[in-house]
């Protein structure tokens, strides 16, 4: 398999997030399943390269995060332009 780019790393952070939220503006906590998958799917090597990525995703306000300084508790909830922004992704 080929190596994700930054931005496919992004793209599919967000597209989980989407996933996991049972609604629009519903904040996801990642438990450990949830971290597995990343890993697996998003090409992450642990929680801080997810906390980086999703801080890195607050910075450009598609999500606001919570998440802890030591990456133990990562969590987020995507925000209207974020929801506009995987509008686009899909059209693609």
């Amino acid at each position: 398999m080929s190596r994700m780019t930054t931005q496919q790393k992004l793209d599919c952070l967000l597209k989980q997030f989407d996933t996991l939220a049972r609604y629009q503006g519903d904040g996801v906590v990642l438990n450990e399943n949830d971290v597995q998958l990343l890993m697996k799917q998003c090409s992450f090597i642990n929680t801080n390269e997810i906390g980086f990525y999703i801080r890195s995703l607050d910075e450009r306000r598609l999500i606001v995060s919570d998440c802890s300084a030591d990456n133990t508790i990562l969590q987020a909830t995507i925000t209207i332009d974020g929801y506009c922004y995987l509008d686009k992704l899909k059209r693609l």
